[in-house]
């Protein structure tokens, strides 16, 4: 269903590349079909238009959080995410994980 969904969204982001929202529900789409760098890519557009957008902080984060070399940035993200969204859906679960990395 997720690739039936991809084949409707992305003709239509074709033609309006800045719809913000279905940019990140396609970027949401390739993360659940395990296509991350597809994701990070268009969370990376969804941020450069919309730096305030907590739950792409939120999303990108996750994804950046395993890969080693990407940790950094990945905790610089999930920041941000408390920033915009301090008692958001996410916090206590982000909280809980930035604490992990300090210990």
């Amino acid at each position: 269903r997720y690739r039936t969904a991809l084949g409707h969204a992305l003709p239509y982001l074709d033609r309006t590349p800045t719809d913000w929202r279905l940019r990140f529900l396609v970027a949401t789409i390739y993360a659940g079909l395990g296509e991350t760098i597809a994701s990070k890519r268009e969370l990376n557009t969804v941020l450069a238009a919309n730096p305030n957008h907590a739950a792409a902080h939120y999303l990108l984060g996750t994804l950046m959080r395993p890969v080693e070399a990407e940790r950094a940035t990945a905790e610089l993200h999930l920041r941000r995410y408390l920033e915009l969204e301090p008692e958001g859906p996410h916090a206590d679960e982000v909280r809980a994980s930035l604490l992990r990395s300090v210990e």
